[in-house]
């Protein structure tokens, strides 16, 4: 009877650890938390960030009011000047193909970029499958969020 109260216990609170996610409040523990094996969430609220508009002459944007997500199954880190960036940065990308109401089916590639200076930049380019033409890019600049600063980049490890 001991021994199934220890389990069930112990089920418990490992099920209580998956259910709350740690917030990453910065580069250095979102990298930590990367290098040691833990899984990583980005939630992105995009109205909290600025599109970056494509003339480098014209101010940036609000970002549309909406929100998006990734989970960081495959990245990779590259060290200050290593690619020829001052900053040292984390890099994921995905592509899904999704049904579009204006594109019809289309692959949606998503790219994050985190820099160490708590920068994250968001690439978002609709392909056509069959030509790779590109039908929309978007790129939009945040903070990394601590929870408590308004900045629209916020990562989460379980």
């Amino acid at each position: 009877m001991r021994r199934l109260l220890f389990a069930i216990a112990a089920w418990s609170f490992q099920s209580l650890a998956i259910a709350n996610p740690t917030l990453l409040p910065n580069f250095d523990s979102l990298l930590g938390a990367l290098r040691s094996g833990r899984v990583v969430k980005g939630v992105y609220t995009y109205a909290k960030c600025t599109l970056r508009p494509e003339d480098p002459n014209t101010p940036a944007t609000p970002a549309p009011n909406a929100i998006g997500g990734n989970t960081f199954q495959t990245w990779e880190y590259f060290a200050p000047y290593l690619m020829g960036n001052p900053n040292g940065f984390l890099s994921t990308s995905e592509t899904v193909f999704v049904s579009h109401k204006r594109y019809g089916y289309i692959n949606n590639y998503g790219r994050t970029k985190i820099t160490d200076n708590n920068t994250v930049e968001i690439l978002i380019d609709y392909l056509d499958p069959k030509t790779f033409d590109v039908k929309m890019h978007e790129i939009i600049d945040c903070q990394i969020s601590n929870g408590h600063d308004g900045h629209g980049a916020a990562f989460y490890a379980q």
